[in-house]
């Protein structure tokens, strides 16, 4: 989300025709803010780490091993909100 954020404001500034989107964040919504700056040399220039930032991060959403982390990080979440007494007892 927060690539996605920094891609947005880039094309904003860089007056891209961008067209927001709700909801999780794909490598396809990703993809497409950064082909915006394709036909844009001073606009890539400019942000070229941020692109290639945002090109790693489709690669990493789109690897195979991906859900299986998510899965690691929502039980690491369950685990912390149990430690604070926050969470929900299993019936």
């Amino acid at each position: 989300m927060e690539v996605q954020r920094h891609l947005v404001e880039a094309a904003s500034r860089e007056n891209l025709p961008i067209k927001m989107s709700m909801g999780r964040v794909t490598p396809g919504q990703l993809t497409s803010y950064i082909q915006l700056f394709k036909n844009n040399i001073k606009a890539l220039v400019n942000h070229c780490g941020l692109l290639q930032l945002g090109l790693a991060t489709v690669q990493t959403l789109k690897h195979p091993q991906t859900a299986k982390w998510d899965n690691f990080l929502a039980f690491e979440r369950l685990l912390l909100q149990c430690s604070q007494g926050t969470c929900l007892p299993l019936s």
